[in-house]
């Protein structure tokens, strides 16, 4: 029986892995849009919209990954 509950804890650190990659990579875009927008290179003036959006939506997957590890939502 140990065998079985060390296995759940090895799938569960891996989805944590897991889920600690994905909001990394969406901070890290994060930051870029930020980074952009301070030393003036995302002109919001010529701007579509899309890149906000983009934005918004990685804001929205990074509150889904937390959601999901917190709540099962």
């Amino acid at each position: 029986m140990l065998k079985v509950e060390q296995l759940v804890v090895d799938v569960m650190n891996l989805n944590l892995k897991k889920m600690n990659k994905e909001l990394l990579k969406i901070l890290e875009t994060l930051r870029e849009d930020f980074e952009m927008l301070q030393d003036g290179s995302w002109d919001l003036n010529y701007s579509d919209g899309s890149e906000i959006e983009a934005s918004l939506e990685n804001v929205d997957k990074a509150i889904e990954i937390v959601n999901k590890d917190l709540y099962g939502k």
